[in-house]
């Protein structure tokens, strides 16, 4: 699986606090926001089952700077949360330093997802929903857009060491 993110931490590394300031600006009832957070969490035990996927991250370095709503120890335990995760040996995550600028990756969020077939499949949100595409060749056009965004990325010692400074930056 490789997940590219502009904005958030991708939902699978995201702690309860994270996940809940998320979903603040969206028009739900406290019983929408728990039902979301709680299924976004369990979707995280995919990365420590028995044979988990290798799972590939690309985060624009906006994500580990973003304040979320003014809360440093709601940001510092979700920036510890991505550093533990990256520990996982499944986990690669890769930094896109903010000094690199424009970039295809602007373009919005991305993941691409291998299916037991050996087929690709692809998922992008925008702001009224998400969109799911199998099409070859639709697939093939965000697989290069990947690797473009990966190619901007830090190798991922160097993006750790940025983790952690951004990490040291909300205590």
């Amino acid at each position: 699986m490789r997940w590219y993110e502009p904005l958030f931490v991708p939902g699978l590394l995201q702690t309860e606090a994270y996940a809940r300031a998320t979903l603040r600006c969206e028009a739900l009832t406290p019983i929408e926001v728990d039902s979301l957070v709680n299924s976004r969490l369990e979707r995280q035990s995919v990365l420590t089952r028995d044979k988990p996927p290798l799972f590939f991250v690309v985060l624009d370095e906006l994500v580990l700077t973003r304040p979320a709503y003014g809360d440093r120890a709601l940001m510092a335990e979700q920036i510890n949360h991505l550093l533990a995760c990256a520990e996982l040996p499944n986990v690669f995550l890769h930094v896109v330093p903010a000094s690199v600028g424009m970039h295809a990756g602007h373009a919005g969020a991305l993941i691409l997802a291998e299916t037991p077939d050996a087929e690709w499949v692809a998922h992008a949100d925008s702001q009224l929903k998400a969109h799911i595409e199998n099409r070859p060749t639709e697939v093939a056009k965000l697989m290069n857009r990947w690797e473009q965004i990966r190619g901007k990325a830090l190798a991922d010692e160097h993006s750790l060491e940025l983790v952690k400074k951004a990490a040291a930056s909300w205590t």
